[in-house]
């Protein structure tokens, strides 16, 4: 995501303005022409790249993948100096006539010369990942907010900690941080939420997905793209993403039951808990009894299960016994008492047979429900996504559903223009809408996932991936 993605709606609309604007007025007159500068560990250097320029590529990404600037140069005279890595590259890009765009500053860390003719290639990625965030730590979190988490988080780096309204008073019962980064953490908790984690320009991000809103719940403006200024275009709609609702199961261990909730999109549906009757009544055997009525002194038992029947001599009045008549969690006591042992028999195997189909047929209903999503993109019969990771609580999995419905709902059909003149101003997260293609894709609310931005030889262009804007 852009550092332009954290300046306010005003500010932001202004900005954008006046690069079409300047834009348009260039493409009705004179050739446009691409300007830039760039400033090498505070050294203004863009006059040197006059006629080496041979390529850059500006890669804008959003959370926490690196944004990567790549710089080819030419070296044919061999008087380019090798940059060391390490050093700290800003870049602004945009059109003669018009505002340059910020677009963030960079580390060099890879450097590249080959010939003949001689070429230097300068690799570079986003400067915003301070040392700590990535390192391994041990600790927990109880009962905090995700402000809380995000605010801690960014006073240990000296950043600015910016978390969305809808996000911040968001309560996060337990989480454990065990030989994890600050980084990955933050990534799986963005995850659980749906929502973005990033650092840029010394502020530690946190915000939801294809909101087209900063950080502080300020609209984005909407953008529009013709299709006359767009060089090629690809778009997909997936029938196989097309979910209508996502399944997650939680463990209730104080209960010892498992139970699901589903999101439809508009709410979640808890079931009823699943495993409770079945785990009380998991039967692994039968017992019948055999008595004559006037049978004083002793009975036969018969347990009959997987390895057969078998028959035991008891002392006592079966008919007075009324305790031995009672089912437990494990076997099943057929309450009639039998005059004939073989009828006791055939009873007892009959019993046994309906027990095992009853529970064999729910085993496969459960697996069959649990492991349903192995392939994350074939849907299940009744379009119903389910997650198999089974979640501590019922929050916590209405919480991974409602993200995951959300996420569907941005990956059923996908967007990629590639502009035949670049758009240095736009950004990931900006909400587009586009004219000029098939009434499905015009109808449709975009939101910006990436941008490519690429100055050569043969001109200036950006390369956008677009995803459906979120509800």
């Amino acid at each position: 995501m852009s550092l332009t993605s954290t300046i306010t709606s005003k500010a932001a609309g202004a900005l954008v303005g006046k690069a079409l604007s300047a834009l348009s007025s260039a493409v009705s007159g004179d050739q446009p022409r691409p300007a830039y500068r760039i400033i090498l560990a505070g050294n203004d250097i863009s006059s040197a790249f006059n006629n080496r320029l041979e390529s850059l590529t500006l890669t804008d990404n959003r959370g926490f993948e690196a944004d990567t600037l790549d710089i080819t140069l030419d070296d044919s005279d061999g008087r380019l100096a090798i940059p060391p890595r390490g050093v700290t590259l800003a870049l602004w890009l945009g059109w003669a006539g018009a505002p340059l765009i910020d677009k963030g500053t960079y580390i060099v860390d890879e450097i590249e010369h080959s010939g003949a003719p001689d070429k230097l290639t300068i690799r570079a990625k986003s400067a915003d990942l301070r040392t700590g965030l990535t390192e391994r730590k041990e600790r927990s979190w109880n009962g905090k907010t995700i402000g809380d988490i995000v605010t801690t988080i960014a006073a240990q780096y000296e950043l600015k900690p910016m978390v969305s309204e809808r996000l911040k008073n968001e309560v996060i019962e337990h989480m454990d941080q065990t030989s994890e980064s600050d980084v990955n953490l933050l990534t799986r908790l963005a995850e659980d939420f749906d929502a973005i984690a990033t650092v840029k320009k010394g502020m530690l991000l946190f915000m939801n997905i294809g909101e087209a809103q900063s950080a502080t719940g300020i609209s984005f403006p909407t953008c529009k793209l013709l299709r006359s200024s767009g060089d090629q275009h690809r778009f997909s709609l997936a029938e196989r993403d097309m979910y209508t609702s996502v399944r997650a199961f939680y463990q209730d261990i104080k209960a010892a039951l498992k139970g699901e909730v589903t999101w439809d999109g508009t709410s979640a549906t808890a079931a009823a808990e699943a495993d409770g009757e079945t785990k009380k009544k998991r039967y692994t055997s039968v017992k019948t009894f055999v008595a004559s009525a006037k049978q004083t002194k002793r009975y036969t038992e018969i347990v009959t299960n997987d390895s057969g029947s078998k028959a035991t001599t008891r002392l006592g009045n079966i008919h007075t016994l009324t305790a031995e008549k009672k089912s437990t969690s494990t076997q099943k006591v057929l309450a009639t008492v039998y005059a004939k042992q073989a009828t006791a028999i055939k009873a007892g195997k009959a019993e046994w047979k309906t027990l095992k189909e009853k529970q064999e047929k729910a085993d496969s209903q459960r697996n069959a429900e649990i492991t349903a999503d192995v392939d994350p993109l074939r849907p299940s019969a009744d379009s119903v996504k389910v997650l198999r990771h089974t979640y501590a609580n019922k929050i916590n999995a209405e919480r991974a559903a409602r993200a995951e419905w959300l996420r569907l709902q941005r990956s059923g059909a996908t967007l990629s223009i590639t502009a035949a003149m670049a758009h240095p101003e736009l950004f990931p997260e900006l909400p587009v809408v586009v004219t000029g293609f098939k009434p499905e894709i015009d109808g449709a609310n975009w939101i910006i996932t990436r941008c490519t931005h690429s100055l050569s030889d043969s001109g200036f262009t950006t390369a956008f991936e677009f995803e459906l804007k979120g509800n």
